[in-house]
């Protein structure tokens, strides 16, 4: 990624007019170093786009994994946004600071070794073989959408119907069933298989039904996520380079899609009473869904004046607890970050919701300031290393593994995020071993007969 003066200019010049603008435009946020942070971040997601020639790369994933948490805290700021309390500007500028502090960390990390070059395959070099056989992916999806549509019939039983139910808030396929979404976001897997096989019209009708039927389930992350980025993915490194104005013809249906998910789910209700602009209530519905204007000030505030204490490596590696059933271990510790968080900030709050604060707000509850940096530094690191190691190998197999853990990769050292990727890596590797098997037995056959 080359940076050349005049781009540099154009950031300085953006960064410029940000600050003047912000301060003449909304007289709610006439502090101004929050103005100023405010500004660093829309340049650095600026610079993301600017300088961007892989719109499949991770600061792309980063981008849209963390720019609606920093609109959303600006949205509560300057009163857009409803929240049960508004701290002073103290608190929200620690915000955007913990925010500049993990961007740049992560940054440097991920671009302190990037002047090595992506290894060329030798011909002569044996590849190992991680082939997936298409048949193996089609016979388990069409056995977990028989289950899946099982279990919406069953469901919506009550609710007079799929459409009834469907647009019912207190409808909730799949409700507190982590298990059963991961393995759904395996069908993902077979619009990729079809891609690859060259036969582009069955990767289009699969992944609109893979789309589809994660829909029902009115999770925006999984039908976002594991219907469609990897397919993407394969597109842009193996058919076509997806282009910039490819991605804008798709951002705004996507965000249309996850304010409609949001409406029927009750979820979207936070627009202040006094905003009288339409486009901005759109924002703060679409922001809501992430919460991190009141979720991270809220993180700040708990361990800045009240008693919320710093973890350390408390929770850092519960990943590997999730595999244990609570069956077997009535005192499992909580192995979601976002579940912890609630369990220090709202502790009267029961089966309250859980509360993200990202990776930022997650390392400044470990370790503090310290944590933000050490580990904001390592993250960027580790998500390098793990995009160049995916380039090097340039395969189907590989490019499938990114795309199901590379938006968990940017928040590796939460345990949720640990837990997905080793999950969706074991299954990967068990349709592999399982399609070998089957390549050997047909291969006996075939010897067989020819006897």
């Amino acid at each position: 990624m080359k940076i050349n003066t005049n781009s540099i200019l154009k950031l300085v010049l953006l960064l410029t007019i940000f600050v003047v603008s912000i301060i003449f435009f909304n007289r709610n946020i006439s502090d101004f170093t929050f103005c100023f942070e405010a500004s660093i971040i829309v340049c650095f997601f600026s610079g993301i786009l600017i300088f961007s020639k892989d719109y499949m790369n991770p600061f792309i994933f980063f981008f849209i994994y963390s720019f609606l948490g920093f609109l959303d805290v600006i949205l509560v700021v300057v009163g857009i946004r409803k929240v049960d309390f508004v701290y002073n500007f103290d608190i929200y500028n620690k915000t955007l600071f913990l925010m500049i502090l993990w961007f740049i960390s992560f940054s440097i990390g991920f671009f302190i070794s990037t002047k090595s070059k992506i290894k060329k395959k030798s011909k002569e070099k044996k590849q190992i073989n991680l082939n997936i056989n298409p048949n193996i992916t089609l016979f388990f999806s069409i056995f977990v959408v028989l289950y899946v549509v099982y279990k919406i019939i069953k469901s919506t039983s009550s609710f007079g119907g799929i459409m009834s139910a469907f647009f019912n808030e207190d409808f909730k396929i799949f409700y507190d069933q982590n298990y059963l979404s991961m393995i759904m976001a395996l069908c993902g897997i077979v619009p990729v298989l079809y891609l690859s096989k060259g036969k582009k019209k069955m990767a289009i009708i699969t992944l609109i039904l893979t789309f589809i039927l994660m829909s029902l389930t009115k999770r925006r992350t999984l039908t976002l996520t594991y219907s469609l980025v990897p397919v993407a993915t394969y597109y842009n490194y193996k058919v076509r380079k997806i282009r910039a104005k490819d991605l804008a013809l798709v951002m705004v249906p996507l965000a249309a899609f996850v304010i409609f998910i949001g409406n029927i789910r009750g979820v979207s209700s936070g627009t202040s009473a006094e905003s009288s602009n339409a486009m901005l209530n759109q924002l703060a519905s679409l922001t809501r869904q992430v919460e991190y204007g009141k979720n991270v000030p809220d993180l700040v505030y708990g361990m800045d004046y009240s008693d919320v204490e710093q973890q350390g490596f408390k929770y850092m590696f519960n990943g590997i607890v999730t595999y244990i059933p609570r069956a077997l271990w009535k005192n499992k510790p909580m192995v979601e970050s976002s579940s912890i968080v609630t369990s220090l900030l709202y502790p009267n709050q029961e089966n309250a919701a859980g509360h993200p604060v990202g990776p930022y707000g997650w390392s400044y509850l470990l370790f503090g300031y310290v944590g933000v940096i050490i580990l904001g530094f390592l993250n960027g690191l580790i998500v390098q290393k793990f995009y160049r190691f995916i380039l090097d190998k340039n395969n189907l197999f590989y490019y499938l593994v990114y795309s199901y853990s590379i938006v968990k990769m940017l928040e590796i050292f939460a345990p949720e995020a640990q837990f997905k990727i080793s999950f969706f890596i074991l299954c990967f590797l068990i349709f592999v071993f399982i399609s070998k098997l089957l390549e050997k037995k047909k291969k006996t056959n075939a010897y067989g007969g020819i006897q």
